[in-house]
């Protein structure tokens, strides 16, 4: 849920500043809520061993640009295409992650998941067909992708040193080196349009996401199996058009509409499988 409702004040920021003040309002909202979270004695855990700290610190250099240009690319789609189209696109890392883990760490990939990013790259071509109702920005549709493959490189170095490192320390760490990363590329000034506007609507976002939503997968995670809350991931979309509706009195043009729908099939047909195994497997 927190992944459909974040897009929706992203969306508001991007109507009132541009796409470098709300990324900073961003990185610093949810550096500070991550720095917090360390304090809580049911997230803390034991001092690192050294050489997971420089491994600690040579992931958080690599998700500090990751989280630059994921944010950057995100916040610069949700001002040219709708809230829900945008979660649906961030929502095909589940397919990147898989295709990532194919090729990076030999992780086998089904016919089922050939058969859904099949649907995802159909769902694109109708969501941008220039002669439909409402076609899609290309250039959104791009920038939204690469926010999905910036997260889900992301997701592919966790999958692959998670277990070495404090995932909360981590979280805080790319966090702040993102904030220093974007003053490195935009100057030691702040943006001229940081209105109340644009930093509430900016903090509420980060708060939503990077917030409450990424806290609670890592708390979900000591329960529950990846695959389990990548289920629960694809039904962000949903939610995004639910809250777009109620918020923002909009729904995505009918080829956004039809193109984001076949996005959201083909994205869930090989998350449905790995739980369908699961369960099957009991």
């Amino acid at each position: 849920m927190g992944g459909g409702a974040f897009v929706i004040p992203w969306k508001r920021a991007a109507e009132h500043g541009s796409v470098s003040s709300m990324v900073l309002v961003m990185l610093l909202t949810a550096a500070v809520l991550s720095s917090l979270a360390m304090l809580s004695p049911a997230l803390r855990r034991p001092p690192p061993e050294p050489g997971s700290r420089r491994l600690l610190a040579g992931m958080s250099a690599a998700f500090a640009v990751l989280t630059l240009v994921g944010n950057s690319a995100s916040a610069a789609a949700i001002g040219v295409l709708s809230a829900p189209l945008v979660s649906v696109l961030l929502r095909t890392d589940v397919i990147l992650v898989a295709a990532l883990g194919w090729v990076l760490l030999g992780e086998r990939v089904t016919g089922r998941f050939w058969l859904g990013a099949g649907l995802a790259v159909v769902g694109l071509w109708v969501a941008q067909s220039p002669g439909a109702t409402g076609a899609a920005d290309p250039v959104g549709l791009l920038l939204a992708l690469l926010a999905a493959l910036s997260f889900s490189a992301m997701g592919i170095l966790t999958r692959r040193y998670i277990r070495q490192v404090d995932p909360i320390a981590l979280n805080a760490t790319r966090l702040w080196m993102s904030v220093g990363l974007w003053f490195a590329t935009e100057g030691l000034h702040l943006p001229d349009d940081l209105t109340p506007q644009v930093i509430g609507y900016s903090a509420l976002a980060a708060l939503i996401g990077p917030g409450i939503a990424r806290i609670c997968l890592m708390l979900s995670a000591r329960d529950l199996e990846a695959r389990m809350t990548a289920m629960v991931g694809i039904t962000g979309p949903l939610w995004a058009v639910v809250f777009a509706w109620v918020f923002l009195g909009t729904l995505p043009q009918q080829s956004q509409l039809i193109g984001g729908g076949i996005i959201f099939i083909g994205v869930a047909l090989p998350v449905i499988q790995r739980g369908s195994r699961s369960t099957g497997g009991r």
